[in-house]
Order: C-alpha cells, then sequence, then structure tokens
C-alpha cells in the first residue's frame, strides 16, 4: 500500500495488464518505446519501493545529477542490488521484454567518469530497451 491509502502495486500491476493487452491487440509485434522521462521515473518508482522497504534511510528525488553509483551515492551495496533487480522487474513489466542491466556495459556506456547518474542510466536503458 502506497502513501495516501493507494495501492501502488495494484496500480503498478493494473498499467502492466493495459499494457500487455494494447500489445496483444496489436499482434504483439509493435515496439515498446521508453523513453527518457518514463525511466527516470521507473528510477524514482524503484527508489520509493527501496525507502518503503526499509533499505534507504532518506528520500532520494531522481533528477538526472543524482548519483547512483561512486561517491555521493546514498545507496550501499546491498540497496544498489537491490535498485538494480528492481530495476530490471519493472523495466521487464513494462517493455514486455527480459532487460538486464550490465554494470559492465553501463561503465563502457560512460567511461569518463568513476560515478553513474540517473542521466547515464536512464540513457543506457533506453538504448538497451531500443536493441
Amino acid at each position: 500500500m502506497g502513501t495516501g491509502g493507494i495501492d501502488v502495486d495494484r496500480g503498478r500491476d493494473e498499467a502492466t495488464i493495459r499494457a500487455r493487452a494494447a500489445r496483444q491487440d496489436l499482434g504483439g509485434l509493435e515496439d515498446v518505446m521508453l523513453t527518457l522521462d518514463r525511466t527516470m521515473q521507473i528510477m524514482q518508482e524503484s527508489l520509493t519501493s527501496l525507502r518503503s522497504a526499509g533499505l534507504l534511510d532518506v528520500d532520494i528525488a531522481v533528477t538526472g545529477d543524482t548519483v547512483l553509483l561512486g561517491a555521493g551515492s546514498q545507496l550501499d551495496s546491498i540497496a544498489l542490488v537491490t535498485f538494480v533487480t528492481e530495476m530490471e522487474d519493472r523495466l521487464n513489466r513494462e517493455t514486455g521484454q527480459e532487460l538486464y542491466l550490465i554494470l559492465t556495459d553501463l561503465h563502457d556506456f560512460n567511461p569518463e567518469t568513476a560515478k553513474l547518474s540517473a542521466d547515464t542510466l536512464a540513457r543506457y536503458v533506453v538504448k538497451l530497451a531500443q536493441s
């Protein structure tokens, strides 16, 4: 149950059902376009879920500059692994594809920095969903 008495999981499940039904109406052949904005929303939903589960001590408002990995990150190692798993689950439901976030690929995607920002992850996810 989310804040304000809203059942977040139920709403997400209903959205997934509607998205799958729409794909089936088109023969399941259309591409699900994942935008940068939607990817940032999925990150926010995942971090909110981690906070609700007690894996984060603070609320994190996702912006492009939010550090997810590296100096300045609010995620410890367990929270990071859980975040990646949560993101994969949500992305798989959202797109109907099996998408996996591979940290070594992320580094190759942004080799100039030792930090992983939300913007970098979002761009990687969108590219991954299109391939």
